[in-house]
């Protein structure tokens, strides 16, 4: 039900919807599957913001983001780490 009033909601307003994921082992499908559900609901997907709270990218993170980039049609990718801003 929240998530259907957010989705009217963001359509209602015409905004982008961003999405903020962690960068670590087992978001692939998660990310993967939420922006499947935003770009499904015709909603304009901003990108995603890959969170790395720990500072480091590991081997992990690193291939994370090339699968992402290489999977999804959202080409709008960041790092956000607690050592940098946007």
């Amino acid at each position: 039900m929240a998530a259907a009033l957010q989705a009217t909601l963001r359509g209602t307003l015409a905004c982008l919807s961003w999405l903020f994921a962690r960068n670590r082992l087992g978001m692939l499908n998660h990310t993967l599957l939420t922006v499947e559900r935003i770009l499904a609901d015709g909603l304009p997907c901003g990108g995603v913001i890959l969170n790395n709270p720990d500072g480091a990218e590991d081997e992990v993170a690193r291939e994370n983001r090339a699968i992402l980039e290489e999977l999804m049609e959202v080409r709008s990718f960041s790092r956000l780490s607690r050592d940098k801003r946007l």
